[in-house]
């Protein structure tokens, strides 16, 4: 009746003071259930990437009034359309795949003026 309430795994991680991971086979038992191990695994990759991070930079191209990022910053962040247009002349705003946004990120002063994400990295 107290306010410490949860699923049946809380239960169980609380009354054998057991982690959760060791809780899911304490359910798994007492329900009948035998876990194993997954049927597919995914492979590992065999090869490298087509493209390094800065030619993957390069090929996508920078918001524009209406896409994606430009209504998730504008409408959804509140961010101003001067701030988003001074990200987009710095060159360090980005399309992401699927309607996701991608920002380069410069911490010196010396990379205020930079071409590409890249350009410095902390060289000075």
């Amino acid at each position: 009746m107290s306010d410490a309430k949860g699923d049946d795994f809380s239960l169980v991680e609380h009354l054998n003071g057991v982690p959760f991971a060791a809780a899911l086979y304490v359910v798994a038992e007492l329900v009948g259930f035998t876990p194993s191990e997954p049927v597919w695994t995914r492979k590992a990759r065999d090869r490298a990437p087509d493209l390094t991070i800065m030619e993957r930079w390069r090929v996508r191209r920078k918001p524009w009034p209406g896409s994606a990022t430009w209504r998730y910053l504008h409408d959804t962040r509140h961010v101003p359309e001067g701030v988003i247009r001074k990200a987009i002349a710095a060159n360090v705003l980005r399309e992401g795949p699927k309607g996701s946004m991608w920002a380069g990120h410069t911490h010196l002063p010396a990379c205020r003026n930079a071409r590409e994400p890249g350009d410095c990295h902390g060289s000075r």
